[in-house]
């Protein structure tokens, strides 16, 4: 699990280079990056794509799957 913020950290990238690359306005991938926001399903494929599969949809909803897991089997 990586947060989008994180990856541009750990890639030396920016929010701007993001919005670029997916063709969003700079507000958009800030709002992002910081977690004020979460990504159409659309923009999070783009993500997905543009972080080599690093970012997933479930970095943005804050949900690890073996917790997921765990939870479920007690039900």
């Amino acid at each position: 699990m990586i947060k989008l913020q994180e990856y541009l950290d750990n890639n030396k990238k920016t929010v701007a280079d993001l919005a670029r690359a997916i063709n969003v306005p700079h507000c958009v991938a800030l709002r992002w990056a910081n977690g004020a926001r979460i990504p159409s399903r659309e923009n999070m494929q783009k993500i997905f794509a543009y972080t080599d599969g690093q970012v997933e949809p479930n970095d943005f909803y804050n949900i690890n799957t073996e917790e997921e897991k765990e939870l479920n089997s007690v039900n």
